[in-house]
């Protein structure tokens, strides 16, 4: 998430379609990929205000932290 967030960061829109597309199909395994689906719509405008573009990017790694919160979650269950 890390990289997403700098690509952010750098405002580098090519960058973050490609986090998007290789996040997407496994987001979407687990029925997460709608932040994806926000930021792609925003990369892909014509024009995206900052405000927006933070806003989405904001909630792709919201959703991603909290993907990885309940991933450790379970390997903690399974381990302990």
């Amino acid at each position: 998430m890390e990289e997403v967030r700098k690509a952010a960061e750098a405002k580098n829109m090519e960058a973050l379609d490609n986090w998007v597309h290789h996040l997407r199909s496994s987001w979407m395994l687990i029925k997460a990929e709608q932040p994806l689906k926000v930021l792609y719509d925003a990369i892909h405008k014509e024009s995206v205000s900052d405000e927006e573009l933070n806003a989405a990017v904001g909630a792709v790694l919201a959703q991603g932290k909290l993907i990885v919160d309940l991933a450790r979650k379970e390997a903690e269950r399974w381990d302990g």
